[in-house]
């Protein structure tokens, strides 16, 4: 199990000062003090940590301009890599970013990390600097689109993006974004990297879960708009395999395609719904996932909000 953490502490930003030497500079044979620079103290920064509380991940987000900002000092330990760590970081500090109103992230890659941010969505734009007189380093950048051209819904979905994050840690280990909300279609999306197969496509499991956090996501939002409190539980899923997903995946669910109603909910009572969810791979279909939840009135479980899965109903821990 993985967390996300903003370093606040002085013991925490020691340790994460201290990792991002032993990762970044260390191997040089560069002295302590020269993981930092004078940007730090403006700058956001995230740490993930282990199920023991070590550090195994570092990254930092500096804002450029109004519409800008660069992600500088990203490391995994080597022991931690392929486990989708890199992606989560990525997707944490892109929230931040969106939640600056920043438009475009950029990077100085060093050139082994290229493919790595390829498949985490960004493309090369220069030539980037030359570290050390020998690191070369590929410039590259990603644009980032508003998860909703409604400002109250964009909140709404970086809310529940935290959720996910702090609640469900395998949605972090998949690199999940909360990509847009419309207040009737939600979009989840799931980069490649950190769910691939065997094969190089998208994990099975990976392609189920997706499609249960965003049912769930759906319904989330729909009660938080209404401003009704639940608890919503997945109580079982279906999913069609239709094509294998070459590159990143993402999922849709509208309101129309929700059966039930939720307004028992206001007379304290729980309601059954099914939602319906297409998973895509890039604009080709490539699942349907059907996922019957059972809605509780707060009154019925003070644990309202909270996501919930029965054991043994996804096919993985």
């Amino acid at each position: 199990m993985y967390k996300v953490i903003e370093p606040v502490t002085d013991a925490d930003f020691e340790r994460y000062f201290q990792f991002r030497w032993e990762q970044l500079r260390a191997p040089f044979n560069l002295p302590k003090g020269s993981e930092k620079d004078e940007y730090d103290q403006f700058s956001e920064h995230r740490m993930i940590l282990d199920r023991k509380g070590n550090p195994v991940a570092v990254g930092r987000l500096y804002q450029i301009s109004a519409d800008e900002a660069q992600i500088r000092y990203m490391a995994v330990c080597d022991t931690h890599r392929g486990k989708g760590i890199g992606s989560s970081m990525v997707a944490t500090l892109e929230e931040l970013a969106r939640a600056k109103s920043i438009k475009r992230v950029m990077m100085n890659a060093r050139l082994a990390a290229v493919p790595f941010y390829q498949k985490n969505g960004y493309h090369p734009v220069g030539e980037g600097p030359t570290h050390f007189g020998k690191i070369k380093h590929q410039q590259m950048q990603k644009d980032i689109t508003p998860k909703s051209t409604n400002r109250k819904y964009g909140e709404w979905c970086d809310a529940l993006a935290g959720m996910w994050r702090d609640q469900i840690p395998l949605s972090s280990q998949m690199g999940v974004t909360v990509d847009d909300y419309t207040g009737d279609v939600l979009r989840v999306c799931a980069p490649s990297s950190p769910n691939a197969n065997l094969y190089g496509g998208m994990f099975a499991g990976s392609m189920y879960a997706l499609g249960c956090l965003t049912g769930w996501g759906l319904l989330y939002l729909m009660l938080k708009e209404r401003n009704i409190a639940a608890r919503i539980m997945l109580v079982h899923g279906d999913i069609r395999y239709l094509n294998s997903v070459a590159g990143d995946a993402s999922a849709v669910s509208s309101r129309k395609d929700i059966a039930g109603s939720i307004w028992p909910l206001i007379r304290d009572k729980k309601v059954v719904l099914k939602v319906a969810v297409t998973l895509f791979s890039g604009e080709q279909e490539a699942a349907e996932f059907t996922g019957k939840f059972i809605l509780y009135p707060e009154k019925d479980d003070p644990h309202a909000d909270s996501f919930d899965t029965p054991q043994g109903n996804l096919p993985f821990e």
